[in-house]
């Protein structure tokens, strides 16, 4: 009984430290200010799931547009730029990351009723 105990133990701990080895490893754009241009919507704000019909556009001059189908010349228009470490929508710094057709950004130094985003790319 005690050794059936120890091996089941055993086995356990191997799956649970082999499952840690699963975890996908984030590989960072080879160029975010070309990663991030296009059309997104947002799905998360502060951890939460939304539902939201407005869209955020990159630019290649570095000018963000949102807008939604009423308004396609724009609601809010902006400035960003991003390089290998840090994303600045305005002159907010954010760190950032872009995962499965996804860009997930945090504010850093700033206390704002949501901290974090993340969006999806629009198809």
């Amino acid at each position: 009984m005690k050794t059936k105990t120890i091996l089941f133990t055993l086995f356990v701990l191997f799956l649970l430290i082999g499952g840690v080895g699963c975890e996908k490893e984030y590989v960072p754009p080879a160029d975010p200010q070309k990663a991030i241009l296009g059309k997104w919507y947002t799905i998360e704000a502060g951890g939460f799931l939304i539902s939201s019909k407005n869209v955020t556009e990159f630019l290649s001059d570095g000018t963000i547009k949102q807008y939604d189908k009423s308004h396609p010349q724009g609601l809010i228009t902006g400035t960003y730029s991003i390089n290998d470490s840090l994303f600045i929508f305005g002159n907010i710094e954010c760190k950032y990351n872009f995962y499965e057709n996804k860009f997930y950004y945090e504010f850093i130094n700033v206390y704002a009723m949501v901290m974090s985003y993340t969006l999806q790319r629009v198809k």
